[in-house]
Order: structure tokens, then sequence, then C-alpha cells
């Protein structure tokens, strides 16, 4: 009597698993045959039993490719885990790409999960040529889920012909990609990023063609060597997400007609980096209850950089520049009193600056207490966060003083392209007249002014 062996693919229903067709999980032998003999095998079951998806499992372990694999029409790749399943594909070449039908991608509705996939070594050393997923147009409504990807020109890239739409990609990890981390063309509307990481490529993700509502969530964007998001023609909006450059590189690249809404994110450009580059007057970036951290004086490239970056309630922090049109920021300073003839120095028992800053207006609150001073000449405070712009000198809002002698009201104004106020007594029917400095006294101004 013969026996026939019971494979893991003969249980009625059950994945197809690459072992039944001679992978090799020990690294040891080439698995390229036998991986693609099982997706060939889910797609002969799929044809003759008419389902809608047949996975092609693969087992914890490590399988060595050295050349490219055709992803059938309704095949899903199921690893075990992202970390137990590894594909080391270092040739030159594609690790992955799909089954065409008159030149447009099959893939609909595919999973590909759990699975780590080497094209060069995990410290990006090594690396070769060619992209790990090569998809064409039409690629819609497809899953990638749990996956770690390291080198080669592209992580996933899905052809800038037709529409692909409706793909998600939940918890990617891309490293070392020497060309796009994640590039996805035209007409990818409604495509999702959940919770992934571009890292340490020339681009972290490229967004290009006509599309609209691509929306990235929890996301990190961290040392990517041009830009961490590079958009053509395309709306995208990001919230929570955290976008970190190292060195003279750009955050947000923009041109076409795209735009970026970036929502409760952590931005930091670095002191030296550029937070975005627009192409032209139609280009937009919007910050909105963003946390920016060491946005650099000139935060801007090219010629609509600047006009076409917009900021709503955000925190600034670090070395961020008093240049933002439209941050918000509240804290600190230390004013100080002096004479317009000669400065002086003071003694102080109370020296209190408070400011908030929205876009380029400036609303401070002052008090200052001080039991001694040599400076000569009219009293002025000095130290304001920000120097005033050039249009005018700007009225504040109110003096309160003790021990002080002037006659009428006392007043002050900021000095257009200072950061400083002159103090100034008003009587009825009598000219303005500057307070002169007093050994000792005490005031508190409010009052508001644009920043420069």
């Amino acid at each position: 009597m013969s026996l026939t062996k019971v494979s893991f693919s003969m249980i009625n229903g059950a994945m197809v698993n690459v072992l039944d067709y001679g992978a090799d999980p020990s690294g040891a032998a080439d698995s390229t045959a036998a991986i693609q003999a099982a997706m060939d095998a889910a797609k002969a079951i799929a044809q003759a039993t008419v389902a809608f998806g047949i996975t092609v499992y693969i087992p914890a372990g490590t399988y060595v490719t050295s050349s490219t694999l055709t992803i059938p029409f309704y095949v899903n790749l199921l690893g075990e885990t992202t970390e137990g399943s590894t594909i080391v594909a270092r040739f030159n070449g594609d690790t992955f790409t799909e089954e065409l039908s008159a030149g447009q991608s099959t893939l609909y509705f595919t999973r590909i999960e759990e699975l780590t996939v080497l094209k060069s070594q995990t410290d990006g050393t090594g690396n070769t040529t060619g992209k790990i997923f090569n998809f064409h147009n039409y690629t819609s409504f497809c899953s990638f889920r749990r996956l770690r990807l390291y080198g080669g020109e592209y992580s996933v890239f899905i052809e800038n012909v037709g529409y692909s739409l409706w793909n998600t990609f939940d918890q990617i990890n891309c490293y070392y990609a020497t060309i796009t981390a994640v590039y996805v063309g035209q007409g990818a509307n409604a495509t999702r990023f959940n919770n992934c990481s571009f890292n340490n490529s020339f681009i972290g993700v490229k967004l290009e063609g006509q599309s609209f509502a691509v929306i990235f969530v929890g996301c990190a964007f961290e040392g990517n060597t041009a830009a961490a998001l590079s958009i053509v023609n395309v709306n995208a909006y990001l919230s929570g997400c955290y976008i970190e450059q190292y060195g003279a590189q750009t955050l947000v690249s923009i041109t076409g007609t795209g735009t970026a809404d970036i929502i409760g994110s952590f931005v930091n450009p670095s002191p030296t980096g550029v937070l975005t580059d627009l192409g032209n007057a139609a280009n937009k970036v919007r910050f909105a209850n963003c946390a920016l951290y060491n946005i650099p004086a000139t935060y801007w490239a090219g010629a609509y950089g600047k006009i076409g970056t917009e900021f709503s309630d955000n925190n600034a922090l670090g070395t961020t520049s008093g240049a933002l049109q439209g941050y918000n920021v509240s804290s600190t300073f230390t004013p100080i009193l002096y004479g317009t003839t000669s400065a002086g120095t003071g003694t102080y028992t109370t020296q209190i600056g408070l400011y908030t800053r929205v876009g380029n207006l400036v609303t401070f609150q002052i008090e200052l207490t001080w039991t001694a001073h040599t400076g000569t000449g009219n009293m002025g405070i000095d130290q304001l966060p920000f120097n005033a712009g050039a249009a005018a000198n700007y009225a504040v809002s109110s003096v309160a003083a003790s021990n002080l002698a002037y006659n009428g009201q006392l007043s002050g104004a900021v000095q257009q392209n200072t950061n400083k106020i002159l103090l100034y007594a008003v009587a009825s029917g009598s000219a303005l007249a500057f307070q002169p400095m007093d050994v000792a006294g005490s005031v508190v101004i409010t009052g508001s002014y644009f920043a420069a």
C-alpha cells in the first residue's frame, strides 16, 4: 500500500505553505522557485474554487531569493511574524512584482502582511538596485501591513499611470531606499498610511499624480536626505505624525497643484534645514496645533515657500524663529530699565516680562520695581522679546506707576524698529513730555505691537 504525504496545503480551506513546495527556512538554499511555485498553486486553487483571495503562508525563517517573484491574481502573502519571516533578496532587480493583464495590475483586495524583506543589511550597507514591491496601474483596495523593508531603490512603488485607489499601508517600516521609500502615483485617492515609518532614505514618501485625500496618521519621517514628503498634484493630510530631519534637508516639498495640511504633529527640520519648499502660488502647507521645534530663521525655500506656508495654534519650541507667520507662542522675557542719555544699571526687586505672540502680533505685560539706578535722561524699558515693525510707534495700553513724579497721565510707546518702550506723561492742555529717569520706583505696563 502506498502512502501519501499529507501537506499543510491539503487541509480544506487552508493557506498554501511555501514549505510544502521546498522553500528553505534556514537560508542555506535558494527559495525563489519554491515560493513562486506556492504562489502559482494558490492561483490555481483560486481559479478552481472561484475563491476571492488565497493566502500563501511563509513560516518563520530566512528565505533567500535570487530573481523577481510574481504575485498572481487574488493571491495574498502572509508571514508568521514581521520579526520571524524574512526574505533576503540581495540581488539587483525587483523582489516582487505582480501578474499583469493587458498591461494593468491584477492586484485587487490583495493583502501582504508580516514580512521583513532585505535588499540591504539592516544598517543600510550592501544595498542593491531594484524595488522591493514594484506594482503597476490600477493596484487598488490592497493592504500592506506590518512590513519591514530595507534597502533597494524603492520599498514600495506604485506606477504613476491610471488609478490606484483605496490602498492601506499599516505599520510598514522603510529604511535606506536610495530613491524613495514609498512612491504612489496617479489617482491614489483615499490612500491611507497608519503608524508607518520612513527613515534614512533619499525621499521618505513621494505622492505624484492627481490624487485627493491621501492621509497619514501617526507616521514617522526621520533622516531622509532630500525630503521627508514630496508632493506633486496631490492633497495630503497628516495627523499626529513625527517629522524630523537632520542637517540641511527639506521636510515638505510641493509642486504642481499639491497641498498639505499637517495637524497635531511634532515638526523639527533642524536649525539648518528647510521646513517647506514650494514650487508655485497654488502650493500650500498648513501647520495647525503642531509642536514646531528648531525652525530656522529662513525656514522656506523657493519663491513661494514663505507665502505658501501657514501656521495656526501651534507651539513654537527650541530655537524657533520669530519670523514665522501665524504661530502661537507664550513665554517670558527679562525687561530692564534704561536711561536715554546714559543707560546705566539698576537694582531690582521685581523684574517680570510675559508675552504671547500670535503671528506677528505680540501682547506683553511688564512688572518692574527698582530701588536704585544709575541711568540718566528719559526713562525707557528695554529687552522686549521681538523688535517692532517699521510702520509706526505702538502706544502701550496702560501704565500703572508708584513712587514716580509725573504730570497728568503716564503712558508710553514701543519704538519702531526696536525692542524698547519710551515712557511719557500727557497732561490736559500740555504737550507730551518724556518721563525722566528716577533712581527708584515701580511700573506695570501692558500693551501690544506688531513684530518686524
